[in-house]
């Protein structure tokens, strides 16, 4: 399975492309956006246990539910408004054979803006957590890490 990262205008990088392999080394000089690469990485790949660490009815009730929890992950990467890292408005896409998600970041308000296939796969997961409450494994955050799992439906 193929899988990649599009990063563009956050911090340092203005565009990268990354294919994430069993093994991805990431080399550069100090504050060329290493570190911004491997947080967006782990954050997609972690993506279902991450939303499994904030998931509750009421939150998931609320209009526009999708963007509070990604917005709320994203400004825990750094501990800082995520936005912050922003040239404008960023742009974060995960890539593999199965989904293509996308995560616009906006300096200005610091806001986010996702695209309907990622909504379609949180909704997915909200779903599955709903049916069979067993399902909602925190274990899937370091898993998904180390043994690649996407968690798309």
């Amino acid at each position: 399975m193929s899988e990649k990262i599009t990063i563009k205008r956050l911090g340092p990088i203005e565009e990268a492309s990354v294919e994430i392999k069993p093994l991805t080394v990431l080399v550069g000089e100090q504050a060329s956006g290493k570190s911004l690469v491997a947080q967006v990485a782990f954050f997609f790949k972690s993506l279902k246990g991450l939303i499994a660490r904030y998931f509750n009815e009421q939150l998931v009730e609320k209009e526009h539910w999708h963007e509070i929890i990604i917005k709320q992950m994203l400004d825990q990467l750094r501990g800082v408004p995520f936005g912050y890292f922003s040239n404008g408005t960023a742009q974060l896409r995960y890539e593999t054979d199965a989904v293509e998600w996308s995560v616009k970041v906006y300096r200005s308000n610091r806001a986010v803006n996702l695209n309907n296939a990622l909504k379609r796969s949180m909704d997915g997961w909200v779903q599955e957590w709903r049916e069979n409450k067993e399902t909602l494994g925190r274990e899937e955050i370091l898993s998904n890490v180390v043994y690649g799992k996407t968690g798309a439906p």
